[in-house]
């Protein structure tokens, strides 16, 4: 599990746990203090064979390096654990064992862990919903480098959860997230500017001004507007030259938006070799997002680009194998573990468990299941999934039939720009 690079830790956060009958209480954590603490501990050894076992399925062999790991204060062990007892992968499904070692990791600092806590409080999910506690939680994940914190935060001022609604806040914090390359935050820009109406020149200028100071990841959000065109001329010569101004600063996220101009031929000429060999660098400084790309060109389907290597599927999978043992969101859905990825959070994730159940595939059809997934989703922000449940209660699948509840959530869906929201709502009775 590796984290982004940041300063320090800082001070770090123990967390008081209290047992009400089947329930658990948790402490406000900025009112807790703690020594800093090594997150991973003194030796990697034993969660590295874990997340070998895991990959190969052994998930005996993987709890049992995990529990030797953790017992040696590897958080990034704990939060396997908790994630083994949340899928029920080579142990009965245990929702309050999952949560207890969340707890455990995120008393030692353990970003993902803290964000996770947040997400259980921003959906309701075995704590009582609190977007307030929600937010504690995600600033302190967001501050120790977490991107998904980040992103997460933008939906809570997005949707005006538990803060006064502002799309300047949720696209600052979008930004934040997507220098850190951050799928869902590049989604959610998008959608915002979809919005119309609304003046970002503020945000943008703040940026511009970080940028111009040096800050890398200002630098990055730079490119990312000029790439895109949300709120700056679309100019990929411009975006190429901060992301390079960025990666010269030994910013690994800078170093894969380079490859991914390289990728697709955007103002570079494409070429598939300088792709492979700026996500091989990003690779190199334990950034799981350049091993999923890496993943892609080995991939079935482009082998005609220029310089592409040969497809290779093994490669392909070791890869994204890499990404996933790393926390990858993208690489855990990619290798069908959608549990995972919801349980750190992850709203793809979800939107992936609440198809399988709507669907069949890959489960025994449940509406009820697909239903609950998808309010999960819906609850961090995902459109999509807002979408997918105003269809349930629009018919009644899962759920109890409530066309006043469909419209509300078409509605926040269209708010965020979903542009299949608003042809739903064009169909329904005014």
């Amino acid at each position: 599990m590796i984290k982004p690079n940041v300063a320090c830790f800082g001070s770090l956060i123990i967390l008081s746990i209290f047992m009400i009958g089947i329930g658990i209480v948790l402490a406000d954590p900025s009112t807790t203090q703690s020594a800093a603490l090594e997150p991973s501990g003194p030796d990697n050894t034993d969660y590295q064979l874990g997340s070998q076992d895991l990959d190969n399925r052994d998930y005996q062999q993987a709890i049992t390096s995990f529990q030797k790991a953790a017992i040696k204060g590897n958080s990034e062990a704990i939060v396997d654990l908790g994630l083994m007892d949340a899928s029920g992968q080579g142990v009965p499904e245990n929702d309050r064992q999952a949560l207890a070692d969340y707890l455990k990791a995120a008393a030692l600092g353990n970003t993902d862990a803290i964000c996770a806590i947040g997400t259980l409080y921003n959906t309701g999910n075995k704590v009582p919903q609190d977007y307030k506690q929600a937010l504690v939680w995600y600033q302190k994940a967001a501050a120790l480098g977490n991107s998904q914190a980040m992103y997460d935060i933008g939906v809570l001022y997005a949707l005006g959860n538990g803060v006064p609604q502002d799309y300047r806040q949720a696209l600052n914090w979008y930004l934040k997230a997507a220098a850190f390359n951050n799928s869902l935050a590049i989604g959610a820009i998008g959608g915002l500017y979809d919005l119309g109406n609304q003046n970002y020149q503020p945000v943008i200028n703040a940026y511009q001004k970080a940028a111009n100071t040096g800050d890398s990841n200002a630098m990055v959000c730079i490119g990312i507007l000029y790439d895109y065109g949300w709120g700056l001329p679309q100019d990929s010569k411009q975006a190429y030259n901060w992301y390079q101004k960025a990666a010269a600063l030994g910013n690994s996220n800078a170093m894969i938006y380079i490859g991914e101009l390289y990728d697709g031929g955007d103002f570079v000429t494409e070429d598939d070799t300088k792709a492979m060999a700026w996500y091989q660098k990003a690779a190199a400084l334990g950034n799981p997002a350049a091993m999923v790309q890496i993943s892609a060109l080995y991939v079935p389907g482009g082998e005609l680009d220029p310089g592409r290597p040969p497809e290779d599927d093994g490669a392909s999978t070791m890869w994204l194998q890499k990404a996933a043992a790393n926390d990858d969101a993208d690489a855990m859905c990619e290798e069908g573990l959608d549990q995972d990825a919801a349980a750190l959070g992850d709203s793809n994730g979800m939107w992936g468990l609440g198809e399988m159940y709507e669907t069949g595939q890959g489960a025994a059809k449940d509406y009820k299941q697909a239903a609950a997934w998808f309010k999960d989703a819906a609850d961090l922000g995902d459109s999509d999934a807002m979408v997918a449940l105003g269809q349930m209660y629009e018919f009644g699948m899962g759920v109890p039939q409530d066309p006043a509840t469909a419209k509300a959530w078409f509605q926040k869906a269209a708010q965020l720009g979903n542009p299949d929201a608003k042809n739903e709502l064009a169909k329904m009775p005014q």
